[in-house]
């Protein structure tokens, strides 16, 4: 569907087509006499307009020109020049700060002098102005082309339909969504995922669902051509393309790169991706300094990476040090080979956890074996005879596939971030490739039997020695009831339940030793894949 574009834009891309070259102000009415002559010649595209339908919006949509969607800076300083507009101050401060030259008039704010950073652009007022701030009778009759025409002998004569005077900035959501974030985005200091400027963008839009999932998806895809080429989006000031490249984590290119440079702003990108790291503006009052990074598609924390001749190393991270001792020593030591009789060792009962499951899945068994019981034969009486017709099947649950599972455990395993856990991260990825495309279902019942001990161990006292590699026993049953939540089974509702009360019990000094957390990785990752 064509977007509707009002008279009063169509004479703007009118006289920026046909009227660039023109180097003094030129009356509304000349305008207008000049624009409908060229609109008879093309009536089959265009509609007559009246003086008096766009006298007055010509003058009003540019009161605040920063705001006009569809039109490069330089393309506004040209309209208000020739139709002899008052510029205001946040449009000047916005030209200022691109490293553009502009004069104006005291008190009518008149464009008398103006160049471009580059200064391909120029224009200077050549007229004066009386008593009123308008412009001189003498010099309204100036040169006007069109004025100077032969009339047409055919009044409809048909041209052919002429080419559109800005194809590749029209209004699309992309660019809506653009100005929305740019008007937004001030006191953003952090990347945020495309997906979620998309919705809180069609928040506040009356469409429905389907369109609205639409629409996220277009602009989603479309974001990235959209800021290709920053230095050519009209309608944003240079520390708003960057800061919309740095919030989109979008890449810069090098030509826009050079303009920042060449208007004093200090800007650092990651190489060969050209992501922005460190941004700081010519005057100071805008600083973003990139302190996440990209990890799947997803942004957290930077990892430290640990240096292996190095024996001593003290953890700094902020979000994970909060798990650890006051100046704790973090080693990585080799992952140990999976030994099944060494994690489950038994030091004290267990049999709650199998005596629960082995009654369940007896209990299952024997209902399922259960067949269809009739009464005996009544005798002579009224009564009819009645049987009892078997209960209906329950509904198929939908067990995830181990590769889905193993999915499912390298991201629970990525929300620990725990240096320790790099090697058993490794492992579970190098299975995940070995099972990329095994559909076949998870064994449930091997899960729960391996979360009785894992959940038992767990909840064993603190580590005696303080030297040893540590981690918060909160974080780790949340981990383990991310995980039960995520398969989405109705067997293992007992132990989300389970895990939830002991979370809620639980005090946040409590540790547990890395060691323990890597043999229950190791089982799970065992028991998916068995």
């Amino acid at each position: 569907m064509k977007d509707r574009v009002s008279d009063t834009i169509k004479i703007y891309r009118w006289i920026i087509r046909h009227k660039w070259d023109v180097t003094s102000p030129t009356p509304v009415d000349v305008l207008l006499d000049g624009c409908n002559k060229y609109k008879d010649k093309y009536v089959d595209v265009y509609r007559k307009v009246t003086k008096n339908s766009v006298r007055w919006n010509l003058k009003h949509h540019l009161k605040k020109p920063e705001t006009v969607l569809g039109f490069t800076n330089e393309q506004k300083v040209h309209l208000m020049f020739v139709l002899s507009l008052p510029v205001n101050e946040a449009f000047e401060t916005i030209l200022k700060n691109e490293g553009s030259l502009i004069e104006l008039t005291d008190p009518e704010r008149l464009i008398t002098f103006f160049r471009s950073r580059d200064g391909t652009f120029e224009r200077r007022a050549t007229y004066t102005l009386d008593l009123d701030g308008n412009v001189s009778a003498d010099i309204q009759q100036n040169d006007d082309p069109d004025s100077q025409e032969q009339p047409i002998k055919k009044k409809y004569q048909k041209l052919g339909r002429p080419k559109t005077v800005f194809p590749s900035i029209r209004t699309t959501d992309p660019l809506r969504m653009l100005h929305w974030l740019g008007k937004h985005c001030e006191y953003i200091t952090t990347p945020v995922s495309a997906s979620i400027v998309c919705q809180c963008w069609l928040a506040k839009k009356s469409e429905t669902k389907s369109r609205k999932r639409t629409i996220q998806s277009t602009v989603r895809n479309q974001l990235k051509s959209t800021m290709k080429n920053p230095e050519l989006l009209a309608g944003f000031t240079t520390e708003q393309k960057v800061q919309l490249l740095f919030i989109l984590s979008l890449p810069m290119n090098e030509s826009f790169q050079n303009l920042v440079k060449h208007e004093g702003h200090e800007i650092e990108l990651t190489d060969p991706e050209r992501l922005i790291t460190y941004f700081r503006s010519r005057d100071g009052t805008i600083e973003r300094k990139a302190t996440l990074q990209l990890h799947h598609g997803i942004y957290e924390p930077p990892v430290v990476q640990l240096d292996d001749d190095d024996d001593n190393f003290n953890y700094e991270d902020m979000e994970i040090k909060q798990y650890y001792d006051p100046g704790a020593v973090i080693k990585e030591e080799p992952m140990d080979e999976f030994d099944p009789q060494r994690v489950f060792v038994k030091e004290e009962p267990i049999d709650d956890y199998y005596d629960s499951m082995d009654a369940s899945l007896e209990r299952d068994q024997q209902y399922l074996k259960e067949e269809p019981m009739e009464l005996p034969e009544p005798g002579p009486s009224s009564v009819q005879r009645i049987k009892q017709e078997p209960g209906e099947q329950p509904a198929p649950r939908v067990v995830p596939s181990i590769c889905r599972s193993l999915r499912i455990l390298r991201a629970s395993v990525m929300a620990l971030r725990s240096p320790g856990l790099a090697g058993t991260q490794k492992s579970i990825e190098e299975t995940l490739e070995v099972h990329r495309s095994d559909t076949n279902p998870v064994p449930i019942t091997d899960i729960a039997v391996n979360l009785s001990s894992i959940i038992y161990l767990a909840m064993k006292g603190d580590p005696k020695n303080d030297q040893e590699e540590q981690i918060s026993r909160k974080v780790y049953l949340q981990f383990l009831l991310q995980f039960v939540i995520l398969l989405n089974s109705n067997d293992l509702n007992k132990f989300q339940k389970d895990l939830e009360q002991k979370i809620d019990q639980l005090d946040d000094a409590a540790k547990i030793r890395l060691e323990n957390v890597k043999n229950g990785l190791s089982a799970l990752l065992v028991a998916i894949t068995a």
